[in-house]
């Protein structure tokens, strides 16, 4: 039963979603998604309206630390910029701190790829 509630309250949040999006309503259909947990749609939907710093908070809360990066630079934000650099270095990945410099550095701050 659980299971149908929530396929319902699903299916019915992506038709409002959709009704959002073709009435030009991204930032409310981005934050309809983010509050269903839609994190990557609603992302995509922030960095569509420019809304940058939204899609670097929501992406770096969601774990998607190199997109974070790119929308924290996107949005001249250097101090979470520098604070998500830190992290991702802390992680001690180096697949994702090479993706990280690519990132920084196609969006043209080389400072924070270095």
């Amino acid at each position: 039963m659980l299971g149908m509630i929530l396929s319902y309250h699903h299916r019915v949040s992506d038709s409002h979603v959709a009704e959002l999006i073709t009435a030009g309503k991204l930032a409310e259909a981005a934050q309809m998604l983010e509050s269903t947990g839609d994190t990557t749609r609603a992302i995509e939907l922030y960095e569509r309206i420019w809304d940058f710093a939204a899609a670097a908070r929501l992406a770096r809360l969601s774990g998607q630390l190199t997109r974070a990066l790119g929308n924290a630079i996107r949005n001249k934000d250097e101090g979470l910029a520098l604070e998500l650099v830190a992290q991702i270095h802390a992680t001690s990945d180096e697949g994702l701190s090479l993706e990280a410099a690519t990132e920084a550095e196609e969006r043209g701050s080389l400072a924070i790829a270095a």
